[in-house]
């Protein structure tokens, strides 16, 4: 518990602050970091509390793993993400790829399976998608289909 403090800190700081529409948490802490420290359950407890907190005093869209399960299950549209472990390691990949990694394609893809088996494992708010999500499979699709995609299912949904 010493170090929630700094935790709560650090989210105060950066984490709804955005930076070129990428938020500044993400810049900080790498998805593999984040993963492993929102892990815990004091962590997840103290984001649980912010996210809620900016949902009710804002019109948002938010992206994680148990968004449309833990933290807002009664968002008026929620959205299962998904593509194939494989296209979400390339893309993984060619990622760390631009950043100058020298990460082998096995290496990110074996880091994917990990990570989808402990989120989807884990006993506090795992991964998982439930009858009110709209599934969506992106693995064939580019971001801006993606986007438009998503768009469509928002506008349906909230009759815009």
């Amino acid at each position: 518990l010493a170090h929630l403090s700094a935790i709560k800190e650090l989210l105060n700081l950066c984490s709804w602050v955005s930076l070129k529409g990428v938020p500044k948490l993400h810049q900080l802490l790498e998805h593999r970091v984040l993963h492993l420290v929102s892990a815990h359950k004091v962590v997840r407890d103290v984001l649980l509390d912010m996210q809620r907190e900016v949902a009710r005093n804002h019109n948002v869209i938010m992206d994680g793993r148990d968004i449309g399960t833990v933290v807002l299950p009664k968002a008026t549209v929620k959205i299962f993400l998904t593509a194939s472990a494989e296209v979400r390691a390339k893309r993984r990949f060619d990622e760390l790829q631009a950043k100058g990694s020298r990460d082998t394609f096995e290496k990110v893809l074996k880091e994917v399976n990990d990570r989808d088996h402990a989120d989807m494992n884990r006993p506090v708010a795992p991964l998982k998608q439930t009858k009110s999500h709209i599934l969506v499979d992106t693995s064939d699709m580019t971001i801006e289909q993606v986007i438009a995609h998503m768009g469509a299912i928002v506008r349906e949904k909230c009759k815009l």
